[in-house]
């Protein structure tokens, strides 16, 4: 499998991909069962926020829903593909969400100290638009990955 592959190579830049689904109503809990993947945070609608102290504040006012898929590789573009492959069997799900005033974010998050390039394949975009994702991209300039 690919994403063996990917993890087991030495000389490989670590980065992560986030992916956020955000809505106006639907359950966490419903979106985890949808995509088969356990998020990195998630809350309801409705769901009391605290703050540091553990005090409550304001009722959430949307749900979001987070998975990290976090990798190292040599090659980011075979990674993106290999992700964008798992998502896109979800490709209804997102198309739902968007129709439903929600919206479903691919973001590529990688450290920025050193050269990191790379180029979409046509393939790639066309996965990313098909499946109605936004795809964003971050770099962290003092981003430690061995302190993730």
């Amino acid at each position: 499998m690919v994403a063996d592959r990917i993890e087991t190579e030495t000389e490989a830049a670590p980065f992560e991909l986030d992916l956020l689904v955000v809505h106006p109503h639907m359950q966490a809990d419903a979106i985890t069962r949808e995509l088969g993947l356990t998020p990195t945070f998630a809350w309801t609608k409705g769901d009391a926020r605290g703050d540091a102290a553990g005090r409550g504040a304001a009722a959430r006012s949307r749900t979001a829903w987070r998975h990290t898929f976090v990798r190292r590789s040599t090659d980011v573009g075979l990674t993106i593909d290999d992700v964008l492959g798992l998502l896109a069997t979800h490709r209804a799900f997102f198309r739902r969400v968007c129709a439903e005033g929600g919206t479903s974010d691919l973001v590529l998050r990688f450290p920025g100290s050193r050269y990191f390039g790379f180029n979409f394949s046509a393939r790639t975009l066309e996965t990313v638009a098909r499946c109605h994702l936004q795809f964003g991209l971050e770099v962290f300039p003092d981003w430690d990955p061995a302190e993730a």
